[in-house]
């Protein structure tokens, strides 16, 4: 009983998960009108950083749990990083429907990496889930026209973005394996300022080069975007995969 409670507490906190990540690409790519990807990152998870900063206690770091939260915060980053860019380049459906393709490949990833086949029950899972973003990211319009959209219509945008999915597929796999060896609050900061670090280091790379000169315009879209980004789609949903 006791590990079936805790296969459907896992199931609803992906959901969960799912939702709120789901109200985020419209959000995002309206916020990209105002600010530079890069930059909208940076300001995401550094005011996660801040709100989480009260509940550290630096004796609970240690060489070990330090370098697992780096390489998680690498991984974070690079899915972020390469979802946010692609939206300039592409629908948010789009975007959302090929961020979600991440829970295909968790269980053929797993395969590979844990030498762990993947139950009937997860792969069913996995199908149902990737249909309902799929519903979703249709804007209710035909699944088959989304399709159609994507196999016609692929370019930069979208490869950024499964490249994304990837990324985020290798996250969770190895936040699986790293969360049953190390205090939670721990792996959850550092996966945050991490991702801020390395934001603000591609921040100056890009704005330097000339790849994506840096641009913040304050509005009231920008501000709600950071805030609900950085709280629920940022802070509350790795806590969420973290716990």
């Amino acid at each position: 009983m006791k590990l079936n409670t805790t296969k459907y507490k896992s199931e609803a906190i992906l959901i969960l998960v799912t939702l709120l990540w789901g109200g985020t690409f419209v959000i995002v790519k309206e916020a990209l009108n105002d600010i530079s990807s890069m930059a909208f990152i940076a300001v995401r998870f550094i005011l996660a950083a801040i709100i989480l900063l009260p509940f550290m206690k630096i004796k609970k770091f240690n060489n070990k749990n330090i370098l697992a939260g780096i390489f998680l915060g690498v991984l974070l980053f690079a899915g972020f990083a390469t979802q946010t860019v692609g939206l300039k380049y592409t629908a948010a459906t789009k975007s959302g429907f090929l961020t979600g393709t991440a829970v295909i490949m968790v269980p053929f990833l797993q395969i590979l990496i844990e030498k762990r086949m993947p139950t009937k029950g997860v792969i069913i899972g996995a199908i149902f889930v990737m249909i309902g973003i799929a519903f979703l990211s249709s804007g209710g319009n035909s699944i088959i026209n989304l399709l159609e959209d994507l196999s016609t219509n692929f370019g930069l945008g979208e490869l950024l973005t499964l490249i994304c999915a990837l990324f985020f597929a290798f996250y969770i796999i190895y936040l699986d394996v790293e969360t049953s060896k190390y205090d939670f609050y721990v792996l959850l900061f550092l996966q945050i300022i991490t991702t801020a670090v390395l934001s603000v280091l591609f921040l100056g790379i890009f704005s330097s080069t000339g790849i994506e000169p840096m641009k913040v315009n304050i509005t009231t879209n920008l501000i709600w975007a950071v805030l609900y980004t950085s709280i629920f789609a940022t802070l509350i949903t790795t806590a969420l995969q973290t716990k």
